[in-house]
Formats: C-alpha cells, sequence, structure tokens
C-alpha cells in the first residue's frame, strides 16, 4: 500500500518510516504529503486528490485540525482513502513522543489498514497501551 504522511507530522518521522519501508521493516511505500502539494498552494483537497490519482490509498494525518471537519473527512472518502487521525493531545506532544507512539502504534495501524474499509476515517487514541481505533468516517448528513 502506498501510505503517505501529511505535513502535519515532522519531516525526520516521515523519513524515519521511509527508511523502515527502504529496509522491509515497513511493507508499505511511505511518502510525504509535500510530493503532492506545488510550493504555495493552499488546503487539503488538491493533494489528496493527486494523491489517490497516484495510487495513494492511506493517509496518516497529524493534523488535528482535519479531522474536526466533516468536509474534509468527506473528501478523504470520496477520495476511497483509509485515513488515520490522531486524537488531539497528540498535537501537543514534542517529535520525541510522537515519534515514540507512533513507532508504538505502527503494528496497529498496520492490521487495521489491512482491513478497514476504503474512505473510512479512524482516530488513535493518546495512549502507550493499544485499544481499538474509534471510526470518526464523516456520515453525509454531517456536511452542510
Amino acid at each position: 500500500m502506498k501510505v503517505v504522511l501529511d505535513e502535519c507530522l515532522p519531516i525526520v518521522l516521515v523519513e524515519a518510516f521511509q527508511a523502515f519501508a527502504d529496509r522491509q521493516i515497513i511493507a508499505h511505500e511511505i511518502v510525504h504529503a509535500k510530493q503532492y502539494r506545488p510550493d504555495g498552494e493552499k488546503g487539503d483537497k488538491n493533494w489528496i486528490i493527486r494523491f489517490a490519482e497516484d495510487g495513494g490509498e492511506v493517509v496518516i494525518s497529524g493534523d488535528t485540525q482535519m479531522r474536526q471537519k466533516p468536509h474534509e473527512r468527506l473528501a478523504l472518502s470520496r477520495a476511497g482513502l483509509i485515513t488515520i487521525f490522531f486524537e488531539p493531545r497528540w498535537g501537543r506532544a514534542n517529535c520525541f513522543v510522537k515519534a515514540a507512539m507512533m513507532l508504538r502504534w505502527w503494528p496497529k495501524i498496520d492490521e487495521h489498514i489491512a482491513t478497514a474499509s476504503a474512505g473510512s476515517c479512524w482516530e488513535i487514541p493518546y495512549l502507550w497501551n493499544w485499544k481499538p481505533l474509534r471510526d470518526v468516517s464523516a456520515r453525509p448528513d454531517q456536511v452542510l
């Protein structure tokens, strides 16, 4: 699967996960959202479409604001992307904590994306111990 990490995650974290993928520790192609957004472009819709058209299947987003916007979740859903968000408390953590937590959660993320439906959105809790990811998929009646 092609997995994109968005620009709200530290670039060093993206590079670390790319290194894991290059060494086949992670069985996915890891890319950065910046590859799909021209300099100066605002918003998420266009890069999401470009990523999906390029064979992308999974978005991992550190943007806690995107998760709160039903119209953005709906755009991800319409593109057929499985999206993984982080509970808002992740946004206050430093790079080291985010890296440790994301590495800790990776086996569950990997299991989850293997079975999740295209277009679904999920949230990872801010916990060290695993628990089920929460379905935060947009419903058509949530969008104005």
